[in-house]
Protein backbone atom coordinates (compact mmCIF):
# COMPACT_ATOMS: atom_id res chain seq x y z
CA UNK A 1 0.00 0.00 0.00
CA UNK A 2 1.19 3.53 -0.79
CA UNK A 3 1.45 6.35 1.71
CA UNK A 4 -1.33 8.31 -0.02
CA UNK A 5 -4.00 5.96 1.30
CA UNK A 6 -5.25 6.28 4.86
CA UNK A 7 -6.68 3.38 6.87
CA UNK A 8 -8.75 5.43 9.31
CA UNK A 9 -11.81 7.41 8.14
CA UNK A 10 -11.03 10.81 9.64
CA UNK A 11 -13.06 13.97 9.08
CA UNK A 12 -11.44 16.92 7.32
CA UNK A 13 -12.26 20.54 6.66
CA UNK A 14 -12.55 21.89 3.13
CA UNK A 15 -10.02 24.62 2.33
CA UNK A 16 -12.51 26.58 0.16
CA UNK A 17 -15.90 26.43 1.92
CA UNK A 18 -14.85 25.18 5.39
CA UNK A 19 -17.29 22.25 5.53
CA UNK A 20 -16.33 19.04 7.31
CA UNK A 21 -16.28 15.91 5.13
CA UNK A 22 -15.06 12.33 5.12
CA UNK A 23 -12.81 11.30 2.19
CA UNK A 24 -14.77 8.96 -0.04
CA UNK A 25 -11.84 6.94 -1.34
CA UNK A 26 -9.80 7.13 1.89
CA UNK A 27 -7.28 9.45 0.23
CA UNK A 28 -5.06 11.26 2.70
CA UNK A 29 -4.09 14.15 0.39
CA UNK A 30 -7.67 15.25 -0.39
CA UNK A 31 -8.36 18.87 0.60
CA UNK A 32 -11.79 19.72 -0.90
CA UNK A 33 -15.30 18.40 -0.25
CA UNK A 34 -16.64 18.47 -3.84
CA UNK A 35 -15.69 19.02 -7.48
CA UNK A 36 -16.88 22.62 -7.40
CA UNK A 37 -14.47 23.44 -4.60
CA UNK A 38 -11.72 21.54 -6.42
CA UNK A 39 -12.32 23.68 -9.54
CA UNK A 40 -12.07 26.87 -7.48
CA UNK A 41 -8.84 25.59 -5.95
CA UNK A 42 -7.34 24.93 -9.40
CA UNK A 43 -8.32 28.40 -10.60
CA UNK A 44 -6.40 29.95 -7.72
CA UNK A 45 -3.21 28.23 -8.96
CA UNK A 46 -3.47 29.71 -12.49
CA UNK A 47 -0.50 31.69 -13.78
CA UNK A 48 -0.79 35.34 -14.74
CA UNK A 49 -0.13 36.57 -18.30
CA UNK A 50 3.18 38.19 -17.32
CA UNK A 51 4.56 34.93 -15.95
CA UNK A 52 3.35 33.07 -19.06
CA UNK A 53 5.21 35.54 -21.29
CA UNK A 54 8.38 35.13 -19.25
CA UNK A 55 8.18 31.33 -19.50
CA UNK A 56 7.55 31.46 -23.28
CA UNK A 57 10.49 33.87 -23.74
CA UNK A 58 12.85 31.33 -22.20
CA UNK A 59 11.81 28.69 -24.79
CA UNK A 60 11.84 30.63 -28.08
CA UNK A 61 13.81 29.38 -31.13
CA UNK A 62 17.26 28.08 -30.14
CA UNK A 63 16.44 28.07 -26.41
CA UNK A 64 13.77 25.42 -26.96
CA UNK A 65 14.94 21.84 -26.21
CA UNK A 66 13.03 20.59 -29.33
CA UNK A 67 14.89 22.97 -31.67
CA UNK A 68 16.17 21.23 -34.86
CA UNK A 69 17.78 24.12 -36.72
CA UNK A 70 18.55 23.35 -40.38
CA UNK A 71 17.39 19.72 -40.04
CA UNK A 72 13.74 20.77 -39.97
CA UNK A 73 11.21 19.69 -42.67
CA UNK A 74 9.36 21.84 -45.22
CA UNK A 75 6.06 21.95 -43.34
CA UNK A 76 7.64 23.11 -40.06
CA UNK A 77 9.80 25.65 -41.91
CA UNK A 78 6.76 27.15 -43.69
CA UNK A 79 4.96 27.39 -40.36
CA UNK A 80 7.99 29.17 -38.85
CA UNK A 81 7.94 31.72 -41.73
CA UNK A 82 4.15 32.26 -41.42
CA UNK A 83 4.56 33.23 -37.77
CA UNK A 84 7.22 35.84 -38.65
CA UNK A 85 5.90 37.11 -42.01
CA UNK A 86 2.21 38.13 -41.89
CA UNK A 87 -0.06 37.23 -44.80
CA UNK A 88 -1.02 40.25 -46.98
CA UNK A 89 -4.37 40.79 -48.70
CA UNK A 90 -2.83 41.00 -52.19
CA UNK A 91 -0.30 38.95 -54.19
CA UNK A 92 3.22 40.41 -54.03
CA UNK A 93 3.81 39.84 -57.79
CA UNK A 94 0.56 40.64 -59.66
CA UNK A 95 -1.30 42.56 -56.94
CA UNK A 96 -4.54 40.56 -57.25
CA UNK A 97 -6.71 39.29 -54.42
CA UNK A 98 -7.30 35.59 -53.90
CA UNK A 99 -5.83 32.46 -52.31
CA UNK A 100 -2.18 33.11 -51.41
CA UNK A 101 0.62 30.57 -51.05
CA UNK A 102 4.02 30.93 -49.43
CA UNK A 103 6.73 30.27 -52.03
CA UNK A 104 10.51 30.13 -51.78
CA UNK A 105 12.53 32.29 -54.17
CA UNK A 106 15.39 29.98 -55.15
CA UNK A 107 13.71 26.71 -54.04
CA UNK A 108 16.32 26.44 -51.30
CA UNK A 109 14.59 26.10 -47.94
CA UNK A 110 16.52 28.22 -45.42
CA UNK A 111 15.53 29.92 -42.16
CA UNK A 112 15.42 33.38 -43.72
CA UNK A 113 12.18 35.36 -43.99
CA UNK A 114 13.49 37.46 -46.93
CA UNK A 115 13.74 34.31 -49.11
CA UNK A 116 9.96 33.81 -49.12
CA UNK A 117 7.06 35.57 -50.89
CA UNK A 118 3.28 35.49 -50.68
CA UNK A 119 2.01 34.67 -54.22
CA UNK A 120 -1.37 33.76 -55.69
CA UNK A 121 -1.92 30.25 -57.04
CA UNK A 122 -1.33 31.21 -60.70
CA UNK A 123 1.88 33.16 -59.99
CA UNK A 124 3.10 30.36 -57.74
CA UNK A 125 2.58 27.76 -60.50
CA UNK A 126 4.27 30.01 -63.09
CA UNK A 127 7.28 30.59 -60.82
CA UNK A 128 7.69 26.85 -60.12
CA UNK A 129 7.12 25.91 -63.78
CA UNK A 130 4.10 23.75 -63.02
CA UNK A 131 1.65 25.74 -65.18
CA UNK A 132 3.45 24.90 -68.45
CA UNK A 133 3.60 21.22 -67.52
CA UNK A 134 -0.13 21.20 -66.75
CA UNK A 135 -1.00 22.81 -70.13
CA UNK A 136 1.17 20.27 -71.96
CA UNK A 137 -0.53 17.44 -70.08
CA UNK A 138 -3.98 18.68 -71.15
CA UNK A 139 -2.97 18.93 -74.82
CA UNK A 140 -1.12 15.61 -74.90
CA UNK A 141 -2.61 12.24 -75.89
CA UNK A 142 -2.30 10.93 -72.34
CA UNK A 143 -5.03 13.30 -71.24
CA UNK A 144 -7.70 13.00 -74.01
CA UNK A 145 -10.47 15.58 -74.29
CA UNK A 146 -12.52 14.47 -77.34
CA UNK A 147 -14.61 11.37 -76.63
CA UNK A 148 -17.58 9.66 -78.24
CA UNK A 149 -20.92 9.02 -76.59
CA UNK A 150 -21.49 5.29 -76.01
CA UNK A 151 -25.07 5.49 -77.34
CA UNK A 152 -25.25 8.08 -80.19
CA UNK A 153 -21.45 8.28 -80.87
CA UNK A 154 -21.52 12.09 -80.72
CA UNK A 155 -18.22 13.82 -79.82
CA UNK A 156 -17.99 15.01 -76.18
CA UNK A 157 -15.52 17.76 -75.30
CA UNK A 158 -14.73 17.37 -71.60
CA UNK A 159 -11.76 16.71 -69.33
CA UNK A 160 -13.80 14.52 -66.94
CA UNK A 161 -14.47 10.82 -67.49
CA UNK A 162 -17.81 11.47 -69.19
CA UNK A 163 -19.33 8.58 -71.18
CA UNK A 164 -22.63 10.04 -72.39
CA UNK A 165 -23.54 13.36 -74.00
CA UNK A 166 -26.87 13.65 -72.15
CA UNK A 167 -29.02 12.01 -69.50
CA UNK A 168 -31.40 10.64 -72.18
CA UNK A 169 -28.58 8.74 -73.88
CA UNK A 170 -27.60 7.29 -70.54
CA UNK A 171 -31.13 5.98 -69.91
CA UNK A 172 -31.43 4.55 -73.44
CA UNK A 173 -28.08 2.80 -73.09
CA UNK A 174 -29.26 1.17 -69.86
CA UNK A 175 -32.57 0.17 -71.47
CA UNK A 176 -30.64 -1.74 -74.13
CA UNK A 177 -29.57 -4.35 -71.58
CA UNK A 178 -33.00 -5.97 -71.08
CA UNK A 179 -33.12 -9.38 -69.37
CA UNK A 180 -35.80 -11.78 -68.17
CA UNK A 181 -36.18 -12.52 -64.45
CA UNK A 182 -35.20 -16.12 -63.60
CA UNK A 183 -38.21 -16.55 -61.30
CA UNK A 184 -41.21 -14.63 -62.73
CA UNK A 185 -40.01 -14.12 -66.32
CA UNK A 186 -40.61 -10.35 -66.24
CA UNK A 187 -38.40 -8.14 -68.42
CA UNK A 188 -36.19 -5.57 -66.63
CA UNK A 189 -33.24 -3.28 -67.37
CA UNK A 190 -29.90 -4.64 -66.23
CA UNK A 191 -27.97 -2.27 -63.94
CA UNK A 192 -25.04 -4.43 -62.81
CA UNK A 193 -23.14 -7.40 -64.22
CA UNK A 194 -24.62 -9.86 -61.67
CA UNK A 195 -28.25 -8.77 -62.10
CA UNK A 196 -30.56 -11.79 -62.57
CA UNK A 197 -33.83 -10.85 -60.84
CA UNK A 198 -36.27 -7.96 -61.23
CA UNK A 199 -36.66 -7.47 -57.45
CA UNK A 200 -35.47 -8.71 -54.06
CA UNK A 201 -38.67 -10.71 -53.53
CA UNK A 202 -38.05 -12.77 -56.67
CA UNK A 203 -34.45 -13.47 -55.64
CA UNK A 204 -35.62 -14.65 -52.17
CA UNK A 205 -38.39 -16.85 -53.65
CA UNK A 206 -35.96 -18.34 -56.18
CA UNK A 207 -33.52 -19.31 -53.43
CA UNK A 208 -36.30 -20.85 -51.31
CA UNK A 209 -37.53 -22.88 -54.29
CA UNK A 210 -34.56 -25.28 -54.07
CA UNK A 211 -35.35 -28.60 -52.32
CA UNK A 212 -32.59 -28.09 -49.72
CA UNK A 213 -34.01 -24.67 -48.77
CA UNK A 214 -37.57 -26.09 -48.52
CA UNK A 215 -36.40 -28.80 -46.13
CA UNK A 216 -34.60 -26.24 -43.96
CA UNK A 217 -37.75 -24.06 -43.76
CA UNK A 218 -40.00 -27.03 -42.93
CA UNK A 219 -37.64 -28.22 -40.15
CA UNK A 220 -37.73 -24.79 -38.48
CA UNK A 221 -41.55 -24.53 -38.60
CA UNK A 222 -42.03 -27.97 -36.94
Amino acid sequence: MSADFCISMEEKKCIICGKSFVPKYKIKSRKTCSRECLGKLKQSFKLSEETKKKISATKISEKNPMWKGSRVGKYALHRWVRNRKPKPDVCEKCGKKGWLDLSCKDHIYVRDVSCYKWLCRKCHMEYDGRLKKFIKLVKSKKFPRDKKCLFCEQIIESINNKKFCSFECRQKHRARKILKCLFCGKEFAKKTKTHRFCSKKCSAKYRCSFPEAVKYVNDQTL
